[in-house]
């Protein structure tokens, strides 16, 4: 398929697996759960698959590095000129991200100062006012079905 000008198989399989690593961005963020007392939970079910993937995305970049190491002489130039264009990008990328986590850090505390549900209200004794008001509509439902039991017995 060389005619076509597509990428070799190997190489598709290094944009899926790419394209694969950018999609678990967001889905590792939702493996971690902060509380308003800076506790973390995991969400086991999500964690898993996300841990595979990345590993798989390892076992990849260790192949792309032995592939670097050993592989053939004619394209030795190709690589070489590769990976000192992904140096300078991810120095960038990396750059920007760690620029950036200042100002990520001020809007989560302006988020969270303006969240009402998940805030922790001495008041109610739940996790948050919302399970506790769950709780409430559930305890009374609960108490009016068993109003005519209660009258049955008596």
């Amino acid at each position: 398929m060389s005619f076509l000008k597509l990428p070799d198989r190997k190489e598709t399989i290094g944009v899926n697996l790419t394209t694969a690593g950018f999609a678990i961005l967001p889905l590792l963020g939702a493996c971690f759960r902060f509380n308003q007392d800076q506790f973390v939970s995991f969400n086991i079910p999500l964690i898993i698959p996300v841990l595979l993937m990345i590993g798989v995305l390892l076992v990849w970049l260790v192949a792309l590095v032995l592939r670097f190491l050993f592989g053939s002489r004619e394209q030795a130039l190709r690589r070489q000129i590769l990976s000192r264009l992904m140096v300078r990008t991810m120095i960038w990328a990396f750059a920007i991200v760690c620029c950036t986590i200042p100002l990520h850090m001020v809007e989560e505390r302006f988020w969270v100062k303006r969240d009402t549900v998940l805030r922790a209200d001495p008041e109610h004794p739940a996790r948050t006012r919302y399970e506790w008001e769950v709780i409430q509509q559930m305890k009374g439902e609960f108490l009016e079905v068993l109003a005519p039991l209660e009258a049955i017995s008596r």
